[in-house]
């Protein structure tokens, strides 16, 4: 059951932050120029601006 209850925390709150990310990703981008936004994200050509998220300690 404590398995069970952790796996679901764990979805719900790693969609929420993931969600919250890339609402944060937005508001930047509208202060940041797009050059910025790309080195302050540090994103790859063709990735959609999102911060990221570590959700890896959630799974401990």
């Amino acid at each position: 059951m404590k398995y069970l209850l952790r796996r679901l925390t764990t979805a719900f709150f790693s969609r929420n932050a993931q969600s919250l990310a890339g609402y944060a990703a937005e508001e930047y981008a509208k202060v940041l120029s797009p050059e910025e936004l790309k080195r302050f994200l540090d994103l790859k050509e063709g990735e959609p601006p999102v911060l990221p998220v570590d959700i890896q300690h959630a799974h401990k």
